[in-house]
């Protein structure tokens, strides 16, 4: 027989938000837990526009997202009609979390619902 001991991570929490002036508009990662989360990683789809022309893609990591800090991911897109933005985010201590948020796209303003 053999004792295994097991070492696992501590769970932290991310949560999503959105942000936006006049000008710009973005989507706020913060993590609200105790510890840092590890190996952050996101994935943004925004679609719509008129004729569905609109159809874009952001994919990007960070390696270490420290406790109660927020990271802004800007949302930019041109053209004109309503899109449908969907954001997940995941890291390796914790669960992922997702916003599906509608906005309104005029030229290069986005307008939430």
């Amino acid at each position: 027989d053999m004792c295994f001991r097991t070492y696992g991570l501590q769970e932290a929490t991310l949560d999503i938000t959105m942000s936006g002036t006049f000008f710009t508009t973005s989507l706020l990662v913060t993590n609200v837990g105790n510890i840092s989360a590890l190996d952050v990683q996101w994935h943004m789809t925004i679609t719509g526009g008129i004729f569905n022309l609109i159809n874009r893609t952001d994919d990007g990591n960070l390696s270490e997202l420290a406790a109660n800090v927020t990271i802004s991911l800007l949302i930019s897109a041109f053209g004109l009609g309503p899109l449908l933005i969907t954001v997940e985010v995941q890291a390796v201590n914790a669960q992922k979390v997702s916003m599906t948020k509608d906005a309104v796209l005029l030229l290069i303003f986005i307008f939430w619902k």
